[in-house]
């Protein structure tokens, strides 16, 4: 059986890993403007930015009881990573978004997989008569 992490402990964790992440875009700034493939390695930053914001958000929804990730979250997030995005180069915020996309669509898969994983098995096993 897996043991999930509760939704106190994954909530610190991902808003420390953001806050991290988004430091360091800050900081490596000067690494990130030096070639066209660091620029293009800035904007993946940004998603990985991205990835960790929505899970802090979408801990902090299920902590007040809501366990639906809505777009407006979505596009605050993606928004947030865009604005650290820009900080480094225009070229960030594009490939942070073309980036971000593909993070949608595994945190979607993954939530369905632990979704599945947290249903009871329900076997009831009908009488023959």
């Amino acid at each position: 059986s897996t043991k999930l992490p509760t939704v106190q402990s994954s909530l610190k964790r991902a808003a420390i890993c953001a806050a991290v992440t988004g430091i360091l875009m800050i900081l490596l700034r000067p690494i990130f403007r030096m070639s066209p493939e660091t620029t293009f390695l800035g904007g993946f930053f940004g998603s990985v930015l991205f990835f960790f914001l929505v899970i802090a958000v979408g801990n902090w929804n299920d902590r007040s009881g809501s366990n639906e990730l809505g777009w407006f979250s979505l596009a605050f997030c993606e928004l947030i990573s865009i604005f650290v995005s820009l900080f480094i180069h225009p070229v960030c915020i594009t490939t942070c978004f073309l980036f971000s996309i593909p993070v949608v669509i595994y945190i979607k898969w993954a939530s369905t997989k632990i979704r599945n994983l947290n249903k009871a098995p329900t076997t009831t096993k009908a009488k023959k008569n």
